[in-house]
């Protein structure tokens, strides 16, 4: 039998947990062969590849002492709970001890995660993100919700935070108390770590080395202490990107035509900056040329909008376009986040106003034309939505 596992790559540390198993220790070398080769083929025959196959057994060599009818029957099981064939040889791949599971046993512990997360959807989608959660027990994700909520979350809050980072249903909290201090240690305060794990609680399952890192590759490329700390409680996400991605888009911004500066400044007020390609910086950049407008003054309108860069560039156009028909297309350059209206709504104010009331919008008074939704509506007694639908562009 050692033969046959050094024949599939198996080290000797893991052929001997294989041998050593309750399940084998006893069976005829032969019996063990067979059962091996004859689970190898089964999950080939499910599409898994050669070493997907190798790392499944390794994983869990009990599996091999089952039969292809019992494992067709825990497959099922499996399907039971609503998840997909795909969906099942996921789980499987990732965590195939479930293989070992009964089907009350695989149940229950769906049942016990929906009662206290409420959801079943969602609780299936959670196992489906972290399949090893199936090996944490019911007191423990309980002890450890309990211990999260000491933190000074609310419910609402930590139920979205575990769907989104499962792993927090299972780590000691000690773990999550240490990658705080550690946080805290970089100058961020216990409420700024507060907001930013709600948003990206996967920045608890960080190695700390890796935070600092991220950190600190902020101020290398510019940003100020107080910057690079309102970058990542504005920004959290940014913890997930690499030091070179977030170095490389600065760069390629950069080559445009901004300054470091005029970045660090965009990025602090759109945090989605840098997850664009590089390509779309310098195709928005070309089209807003073609409008008439110099280097400076793109450059200036986006770096006083720079959420300019997610719009979808043919509505910011028609946008730029209406204002210049009805004479006040100044604004562009002077006012750009008057920008962030929607064209139908600016069209369907600037119809009400001269059409319905009279008024002469110009250079010289025209703010009327941007006032808030609720503002709008107590003065005159309808709906953005009644009013465009009034004033159809």
């Amino acid at each position: 039998m050692k033969n046959l596992l050094k024949e599939y790559f198996f080290s000797d540390d893991e052929i001997n947990d294989y041998l050593s198993t309750y399940s084998f220790d006893r069976a005829k070398n032969s019996t063990l062969k067979n059962n091996f080769i004859s689970c190898f083929n089964y999950l080939i025959k499910l599409k898994y590849t050669k070493l997907e196959t190798f790392d499944i057994i390794k994983k869990c060599p009990k599996i091999t002492s089952y039969s292809e009818v019992t494992l067709d029957k825990k497959i099922n099981n499996i399907k039971k709970l609503g998840y997909s064939n795909s969906q099942v040889l996921l789980i499987i791949k990732s965590f195939p001890t479930i293989l070992t599971y009964s089907e009350d046993t695989i149940n229950k512990k769906i049942d016990d995660i929906t009662f206290i997360l409420s959801g079943r959807k969602k609780v299936l989608n959670t196992y489906l993100k972290k399949p090893n959660l199936f090996s944490h027990s019911i007191y423990t994700i309980e002890t450890n919700i309990l211990d999260l909520l000491n933190l000074g979350y609310e419910e609402d809050e930590l139920q979205k935070m575990c769907f989104q980072e499962p792993t927090l249903l299972y780590y000691v909290i000690d773990t999550i108390n240490n990658k705080i201090d550690n946080i805290m240690k970089l100058g961020f305060t216990y409420e700024d770590i507060m907001k930013m794990s709600k948003v990206a609680p996967e920045i608890f399952t960080y190695d700390s080395n890796s935070l600092n890192d991220k950190y600190d590759n902020l101020l290398i490329n510019g940003y100020t202490k107080s910057q690079a700390r309102k970058l990542c409680v504005f920004s959290p996400l940014i913890f997930n990107r690499k030091c070179s991605l977030i170095t490389s888009k600065m760069n390629d911004i950069m080559n445009i035509g901004y300054t470091r500066e005029q970045v660090i400044k965009m990025s602090l007020g759109y945090k989605s900056l840098y997850n664009f390609e590089s390509s779309r910086y310098i195709d928005y950049f070309n089209k807003f040329k073609e409008l008439g407008y110099t280097d400076d003054e793109v450059i200036k309108m986006t770096t006083d909008l720079p959420t300019i860069y997610g719009y979808k560039f043919d509505k910011t156009r028609d946008k730029i376009e209406y204002l210049r028909e009805i004479g006040l297309d100044f604004i562009v350059l002077e006012q750009t986040k008057r920008l962030m209206i929607s064209l139908d709504l600016l069209y369907a104010r600037y119809e009400f106003y001269t059409k319905e009331l009279g008024i002469d919008i110009n250079s010289n008074y025209y703010s009327i034309l941007f006032q808030g939704n609720k503002q709008f509506e107590k003065n005159y007694k309808i709906s953005k939505q009644e009013l465009i639908k009034k004033y159809p562009r």
